[in-house]
């Protein structure tokens, strides 16, 4: 898996803020961890980005604040997009 310089890629998730692995306990408890890609800019960690074992993609900010999920599902190949209030903001086919 190729990934940039200062990023680091582990399936431990102890290396998440504990608001992200509350958030994946919470949301997503029955599907395991595959692994996390660290983003590092040159002074700190930028992001992280989660992935599990079905393929939902879960990108959390340097805090541990979600920021995107990625999560295939819907039958009719629509893409929807929400916002971190939950509101739909975009349909995409």
């Amino acid at each position: 898996m190729a990934c940039a310089g200062n990023d680091k890629i582990t399936s431990d998730t102890n290396v998440l803020p504990v608001s992200s692995r509350q958030f994946i306990s919470d949301h997503f408890k029955d599907i395991p961890v595959s692994h996390i890609q660290i983003e590092k800019n040159l002074i700190r960690i930028s992001s992280y980005d989660v992935i599990l074992t079905d393929g939902t993609n879960v990108e959390f900010n340097h805090k541990g604040e979600w920021k995107e999920i990625k999560r295939h599902g819907l039958d009719n190949g629509l893409e929807m997009t929400f916002d971190l209030k939950g509101n739909l903001i975009d349909i995409d086919d």
